[in-house]
């Protein structure tokens, strides 16, 4: 099992097992820190491109919690996540930046009737997909 503590004393008297955990929590932790952090507004405006532009990895990452799989064990598939997120995440903000900027304002302009945003959420759909961001690259 994953020891969740890394090794606090010198590496001379930390045992192999003790090392290799330290350095699997490092190492997913700075992985981790590359992903951009989302407010709110921003993670509302872009899920639907998520949702079609990581479907895969959001599905395979899910089933391994639905199945109740210890959460040690689903590195890949969180790694597969975050990763994806992460560059679609850039592809938009380098592609997209403007539709996704105003159908972010649309929303918090409009906090009880998005539907109204749904012309804007489209555009910012649209071009995900013309640019072909995340696993739609892969297709």
């Amino acid at each position: 099992s994953l020891l969740l503590f890394p090794c606090l004393i010198p590496a001379s008297r930390c045992s192999p097992r003790r090392r290799t955990a330290a350095h699997t929590i490092q190492k997913t932790m700075s992985a981790a820190a590359e992903a951009p952090i989302l407010t709110s507004s921003e993670l509302n405006a872009i899920s639907s491109v998520y949702s079609m532009c990581c479907n895969k990895a959001t599905a395979d990452y899910t089933e391994g919690k639905r199945q109740k799989v210890h959460p040690g064990k689903l590195a890949t598939e969180r790694e597969a996540l975050e990763s994806c997120t992460a560059h679609t995440y850039a592809g938009v903000r380098a592609n997209c930046a403007e539709m996704m900027d105003s159908y972010q304002q649309c929303l918090l302009d409009n906090p009880r009737k998005w539907k109204v945003c749904n012309g804007l959420r489209d555009s910012l759909d649209t071009c995900a997909i013309q640019n072909k961001l995340g696993e739609i690259g892969k297709m």
